[in-house]
């Protein structure tokens, strides 16, 4: 087995919106909190703390992550904090408001897939390459491509292009650099794969 870290198609832009969507579910954490703490008629204060400092947590890692923390190491764990508040808010809620209830809900889960999507986003993703094809990784799970749905492999220093059999092709960038002795070994295994799969290869 063999792999290749590659960039994500659209990566850059996740990476761009990471500490905006950061902002946004601060932002509405802390709404849902004064609306609580109101409904409540400003009493037990004390239980609305947490909510409010999930809310601050959001709000400050959005606005100083890319200074303080440029490597997201503490992404995932607002991420979670973000989802525990949201999810007991929405309890907290069940009282008061149905349809809150549901949005609170639905941010949890946002916030859920966004601390599983952007792991992939903050670490470097690899394509597989192995006896059963060739997997693309993704922000939820691999693709896998069957060697006898592929006619040829090019791997270069900068990109690793994958054409289809239906004249159709894949291109990714790599993203760290390798040996030159590494990539002909990738690639000489490629077209191994590929002749034992029934691929007719012109260059051995």
């Amino acid at each position: 087995m063999y792999k290749l870290a590659v960039k994500l198609e659209g990566i850059e832009r996740r990476k761009r919106t990471t500490g905006v969507l950061h902002i946004a579910a601060g932002l509405y954490l802390l709404l849902k909190s004064i609306n609580y703490l109101e409904l409540q008629q400003y009493q037990h204060v004390g239980y609305t703390i947490p909510f409010f400092a999930a809310a601050l947590l959001s709000l400050l890692y959005g606005f100083l992550k890319k200074r303080y923390d440029p490597q997201s190491r503490l992404n995932r764990w607002v991420r979670l904090v973000q989802v525990c508040g949201f999810a007991l808010l929405a309890i907290n809620f069940a009282a008061f408001d149905t349809f809150s209830v549901m949005l609170l809900f639905a941010w949890a889960v946002g916030c859920l897939l966004l601390m599983f999507t952007e792991r992939k986003v903050f670490h470097d993703a690899e394509m597989l390459f192995n006896q059963h094809g060739i997997f693309i990784p993704g922000y939820f799970t691999n693709r896998r491509l069957f060697w006898n749905t592929i006619t040829e492999v090019v791997i270069r220093p900068d990109f690793v292009t994958i054409f289809h059999a239906n004249d159709r092709f894949m291109q990714y960038e790599v993203l760290k650099k390798l040996a030159p002795a590494a990539l002909d070994e990738i690639a000489l295994y490629c077209k191994e794969q590929l002749r034992q799969s029934g691929v007719k290869i012109e260059k051995p």
